[in-house]
């Protein structure tokens, strides 16, 4: 449909209800509406609107929290263009036109932004309405939130034909079509449209103990206002004219009328004395009307009242249960919720070629699984010679699709018992797998040190077994690397609140002053606060390295039947030649960006707001979040996006190597083999490096750099050897 004709379409309805004609003839449907709902508009049952924005969003803190509560967690919530089957989706390119309206659904929003809005007009009035706004060809270009109290419903016999909105300051609505507009609401029982109406908001179950709130919180404001004291009488022997009477009102009220003076000692003359007549706030029961109001107002928008900090979900809740109600919330409450928004807007963004719209609920924290506790318990069943598959199915994880999973195998010795006959895909391999004859000689490792003088030996491991041997050391890489990703981002968070408290340091010094702020000041500040944050975080990752080594240790042990004394790990000096020389590139890199955008905003003569958004988009491209749209492209292709993961991923592997390294030193192995990865992702020269073996204290040679281990950059390995890397180091133990 056309412009012209959607326009002739709207028009159309809308003059339907201002003339409204004889009814046509009713064709079987089982929306048979009475004939005084035919040809009128219908307009809300509960028009309150806005009582509910100024009674209850703006003057109470228990409706304005809960509501910003779940409009935050639902905005949280990416919106992704998909295809397929909905069970098993497939996401979108970028460039396609959904994938353009879920991320920015018009020029002044991101869908963030977008859906929080939307979110906030349903709790407050029952109802949301997105719009449609489509181009000459009838193709969606842009979608706009409409204020619910603008809108009205538009019903014939056949159920509702239109909607009308109505601008400010305007006496002629705006016809819209019900195929442009996304009518999500609340059930509302007394719905004279059967559904099809307007909804419920949650306020409405609430206002009675919302109007309770505001009444008590009203009463204590003037009890403090008119002087803090309860009511009470004044008594005097004597008999007192009118005028005496309001002297000595007039007096007492002066002298003890006020919050700072209503404690000070009484002192009354003429025989006069005070009596209290009125009660204390302890008497009156506030304590019981505010745990009753946060209960009772709370439950009707669904959430727990422990999540908001108030005093009856802190009495009454503890760190366990606060678990529980942020899992209880998303899974009763929110999902549901956005659940009905997914419906409402796939019909409204239906594009013919099968896409659609859906949330992604996989980055919700609180409908994670806490998958820590099974893969261990997984990893403990697969070193007791159950497959891995089994051990996964066993703790009810989804079951890697990996060759060999179904293969068991004998501890202490990793001996094969079942059908492998092949290394799994993707995993180191030996050049030849075949057994070795009882006293027959191998040839020399690859990569073994020229010259080195080797004695005939027959090495405890085939290339199968190490492969799997790799594949352990990178699931404790893998098991560890959430915990560096959450310091590092807690790291980054730290450093980006120095910057906000340089920047409101400037600002404080230009209003003393009563001049602008010098911007250069702060960058070299800022310089600093990034180059003297080395050590903060080496001390925060130290823990994270001692809990990895406890696991490699520990995995070896059994293992290998090594000997490594883990209670050495309990001492600190243990780790004083942990380095973290990628810190340096850390800094560096922060340093640069840093920097850029600060320098940037000099030259651009940005406000204190534009500063500080500056600089939170950089920090939230690192952590993984949303920034301004139009920073975030200014630092395409300068900042490397979710360098929290670069870090995770590098350290966990380091710390992992490493440990293993400090392991074979404290248990007398005599030397030490490189295993890489062998998939289109590894470096060349860590292909190469493939089954190197060296001396136990003697560098690899990787890429004519020299490693102690993988990811070790102690002696002049630059990142590009070190980042993201997979590789492990192996003991080179013999048989007997």
């Amino acid at each position: 449909m056309g412009i012209q004709e959607r326009i002739g379409a709207a028009i159309a309805a809308l003059r339907g209800v201002q003339q409204p004609g004889p009814p046509p003839a009713r064709k079987a449907s089982i929306f048979h509406f009475p004939d005084w709902l035919v040809g009128s508009a219908r307009w809300r049952t509960d028009d309150k609107y806005a009582d509910y924005v100024r009674e209850g969003y703006r003057l109470n803190s228990l409706v304005y929290a809960p509501i910003r509560y779940k409009a935050r967690a639902v905005a949280s919530v990416p919106a992704v263009a998909a295809t397929g089957d909905p069970d098993s989706p497939e996401w979108l390119p970028s460039d396609h036109p959904l994938s353009q309206l879920v991320r920015q659904p018009n020029r002044w929003q991101t869908w963030r932004a977008f859906n929080e809005q939307r979110k906030t007009y349903l709790e407050l009035a029952g109802n949301a309405y997105v719009y449609a706004e489509r181009d000459a060809g009838g193709k969606i270009k842009a979608l706009h939130n409409l204020r619910p109290d603008r809108m009205y419903i538009i019903a014939k016999t056949e159920g509702v034909v239109g909607y009308g909105y109505l601008p400010p300051g305007k006496n002629d609505p705006l016809p819209l079509l019900v195929t442009d507009v996304a009518h999500s609401k609340y059930p509302n029982p007394n719905d004279e449209l059967e559904g099809q109406g307007y909804g419920m908001p949650p306020l409405l179950a609430a206002a009675r103990d919302a109007d309770t709130d505001n009444n008590v919180t009203e009463f204590i404001k003037l009890v403090f206002e008119r002087g803090a004291m309860p009511m009470g009488m004044l008594r005097f022997e004597t008999s007192l004219t009118d005028e005496d009477a309001a002297l000595a009102r007039r007096r007492f009220t002066e002298v003890y009328g006020s919050y700072e003076s209503w404690v000070q000692p009484m002192v009354v003359d003429k025989g006069g004395s005070y009596e209290k007549i009125g009660m204390t706030f302890d008497e009156l029961g506030f304590d019981v009307l505010d745990a009753r109001n946060e209960a009772r107002i709370l439950s009707a928008f669904g959430v727990p009242p422990i999540l908001l900090g108030t005093r009856y979900g802190i009495e009454h809740g503890t760190y366990s249960n606060y678990s529980e109600a942020r899992t209880q919330f998303w899974q009763d409450v929110l999902v549901p919720e956005l659940r009905m928004f997914e419906d409402d807007d796939r019909r409204l963004l239906e594009m013919g070629d099968g896409s659609f719209l859906m949330y992604d609920l996989s980055v919700v924290p609180a409908l994670q699984r806490d998958t820590a506790p099974l893969i261990d318990a997984a990893h403990k069943l697969w070193q007791m010679g159950v497959p891995a598959n089994q051990a996964l199915a066993s703790v009810g994880l989804p079951i890697e699709e990996i060759a060999g999973g179904d293969v068991g195998y004998v501890s202490k010795n990793v001996q094969a018992v079942g059908s492998a006959t092949a290394p799994p895909a993707g995993m180191p391999q030996e050049d030849d797998a075949t057994p070795v004859e009882e006293g027959a000689a191998e040839d020399v490792p690859k990569g073994a040190a020229p010259g080195a003088d080797e004695a005939p030996r027959r090495e405890r491991w085939t290339g199968e077994q190490k492969a799997l041997l790799w594949k352990a050391m990178d699931d404790i890489a893998l098991h560890n690397e959430g915990a560096f990703r959450n310091y590092a981002a807690t790291q980054f968070e730290l450093d980006r609140r120095e910057m906000m408290v340089l920047i409101a340091g400037a600002q404080e010094k230009a209003l003393r002053q009563k001049a602008t702020i010098d911007w250069q000041p702060v960058a070299d500040d800022a310089l600093q606060v990034i180059q003297g944050a080395g050590e903060r975080w080496r001390s925060a990752f130290i823990p994270v390295v001692r809990g990895v080594v406890t696991d490699v240790s520990s995995f070896w042990n059994v293992e290998a039947g090594l000997s490594f004394d883990v209670t050495r790990l309990e001492d600190q000096a243990f780790f004083t030649d942990y380095s973290m020389d990628f810190w340096d590139q850390i800094s560096e890199t922060s340093r640069s960006e840093i920097g850029g955008v600060i320098q940037r905003g000099i030259r651009e003569g940005w406000s204190i707001s534009e500063m500080q958004s500056g600089l939170d988009s950089v920090f939230q491209q690192w952590i993984g979040g949303d920034g301004d749209a139009a920073l975030q492209r200014f630092a395409s292709g300068r900042l490397q996006p979710w360098r929290t993961e670069l870090i995770a991923r590098t350290e966990s592997t380091k710390a992992t190597s490493w440990g293993a390294w400090q392991t074979y030193r404290g248990a007398g192995v005599a030397e030490k083999e490189w295993i890489s990865t062998s998939d289109a992702r590894t470096r060349p020269t860590h292909v190469t490096a493939n089954r190197q073996v060296r001396k136990i204290d003697e560098p690899f040679e990787v890429g004519g750099h020299k490693m102690m281990h993988p990811g070790d950059g102690s002696l002049g390995a630059p990142v590009s050897e070190i980042g993201n890397c997979r590789c492990s180091v192996l003991p080179v133990l013999n048989e007997e």
